[in-house]
């Protein structure tokens, strides 16, 4: 049986688009107009109805995440609509009240999870990006982990853990890493393990320092839409430190030239919504080198992605490198 990865690239996007006709049959709007917007971790087409209104659906990747995690995900999207009005995805439901459906399609090896979301406003900001807007994901983050302190999952609620430095990841991680890099590298990223694992054993696992987070806040991933910051794709969120949503900005930001006012503002947006202290910011030079393992098995993980199989290797040399070069002495 061929599998995602081994699949032709505009083969499969066909196929999925035929597989999101099936999907889209199930929920109350007529459509008229489906276009792909990306294939990559997972793949995304732009519906219209015929009233004109825009709405994006998701078929996830075979094996990233079970029916009941993505139900868990759009069931926090939700409960953040309601209770703080925050800019994110508003989910669709099927004509059956469900927000996540298991569909299959012709010429797809698998079944394939779908969910459906409104079109969400606004403009991604780059090159563009000032203090001004890192403040607001800051305060936007804040809102996001003050919600999730009186938030009660409802039953089957299931996602994954972020930024966690355990003895089965790093014994995953490192496995996966010698199958293709030398011990060298892997003594490396064996001393990076150990130098993020002290660093974060002071923040504990309190509910003030952990909770739900969105595991992925970079600036593809928020917009702007007449002033307001907006955050989308939560594909990734799951419980872990909170300190990871403010990791993510920083890391992506690392080489802009504006990097200790960018930096400054973030924190300040956020303290300006919820306590910060002192001690925690001192961690999050060691959440970025969390964040880069994360990237570097990212890139592993995508090496017979179609999009990613002519580039992956450089990226992980380039990420065992900047490991090497910010491990502290």
């Amino acid at each position: 049986m061929q599998s995602f990865a081994t699949l032709g690239h505009a083969g499969q996007v066909r196929r999925l688009k035929r597989l999101a006709g099936v999907a889209l049959a199930q929920y109350p709007p007529a459509f008229g107009h489906l276009a792909p917007l990306t294939h990559e971790e997972n793949t995304t087409f732009r519906a219209e109805d015929a009233t004109g209104a825009r709405y994006v659906l998701r078929i996830s990747r075979p094996g990233k995440h079970t029916l009941e995690e993505v139900r868990s995900e759009v069931a926090w999207l939700a409960a953040l609509r309601r209770d703080t009005g925050l800019g994110v995805p508003e989910p669709v439901p099927t004509r059956d009240g469900d927000l996540a459906i298991l569909v299959a399609g012709e010429g797809v090896p698998e079944a394939r999870i779908c969910a459906l979301f409104r079109w969400v406003e606004g403009r991604f900001v780059n090159a563009g990006l000032t203090p001004q807007h890192s403040a607001q994901v800051g305060a936007f983050a804040a809102r996001m982990h003050e919600h999730v302190a009186g938030f009660v999952p409802p039953a089957g609620f299931t996602r994954g853990r972020l930024a966690a430095v355990d003895p089965a990841w790093e014994a995953d991680t490192l496995g996966r890493v010698a199958a293709v890099r030398s011990p060298a590298d892997v003594a490396t990223l064996q001393a990076v393990i150990a130098h993020i694992r002290a660093a974060l054993a002071p923040l504990g696992q309190e509910p003030d320092t952990h909770g739900l987070i969105h595991g992925d806040l970079h600036q593809w991933n928020y917009l702007f839409h007449r002033g307001a910051m907006r955050a989308i794709d939560f594909d990734d969120c799951g419980f872990g430190p909170f300190l990871y949503d403010l990791s993510v900005p920083l890391y992506e930001l690392e080489d802009h030239p504006r990097f200790p006012a960018m930096r400054a503002a973030l924190l300040a947006g956020y303290r300006r919504v919820r306590p910060l202290p002192a001690a925690h910011e001192a961690i999050l030079p060691a959440l970025l080198l969390r964040r880069r393992i994360d990237i570097l098995m990212w890139n592993l993980d995508s090496r017979e992605h179609p999009a990613f199989r002519d580039r992956w290797a450089a990226h992980v040399t380039y990420d065992l490198g900047r490991l090497r070069e910010l491990l502290p002495a």
